[in-house]
């Protein structure tokens, strides 16, 4: 009688089968699912980057600024010990990311990020390519008191009076 020790070469070529078929399906599944978490992670960075943006800009007067001035100044918390702000999506650090903020006519601040990869700007470079000047538009009703949160009706402002001004925002220059 022969001792039978082993596996046939039929059934290791099925075991090898089922794995590179079990492979094929899980991989791109993988794949999918990591892309799809590191996008849901991105896009709730940029929407703390925004919300912080809108804090700091309200604060400090500042319209203009790196991702790096909110980890900074405290509104913002960095990744990791050494200041970094990672975006695992696409791949690179964000830290050097421009946060721009506009004030609409009823005074909400938005906010925006613009993709900034190399060497992060000083804020004079920020300044020059994005701007100086804050606008406030103050509304008036026909005693002449000031409407505090004027509403809009097809995008227009029902007031008497208007004025627009501008300052320069020097805060920006400073350190």
């Amino acid at each position: 009688m022969m001792n039978k020790k082993g596996f046939t070469l039929v059934e290791l070529l099925a075991v090898i089968l089922i794995l590179g078929m079990i492979t094929i399906i899980a991989v791109p599944s993988y794949l999918s699912i990591n892309k799809s978490v590191n996008k849901g992670i991105y896009e709730a960075k940029v929407a703390d980057i925004m919300s912080s943006g809108s804090k700091y800009a309200t604060e400090n007067g500042i319209l203009a600024f790196n991702v790096k001035d909110l980890i900074n100044d405290g509104y913002l918390k960095a990744d990791t010990e050494t200041g970094e702000y990672y975006d695992n999506y696409n791949n690179r650090s964000m830290v050097c990311d421009i946060v721009s903020v506009s004030i609409d006519a009823n005074g909400n601040y938005s906010s925006k990020i613009i993709n900034h990869d190399g060497a992060c700007l000083s804020k004079e470079e920020i300044n020059n390519l994005y701007g100086l000047v804050k606008i406030n538009i103050d509304y008036y009703d026909k005693n002449n008191n000031k409407i505090t949160n004027p509403t809009k009706a097809n995008g227009w402002v029902k007031a008497y009076k208007a004025s627009l001004s501008y300052s320069l925002n020097t805060s920006l220059l400073e350190g």
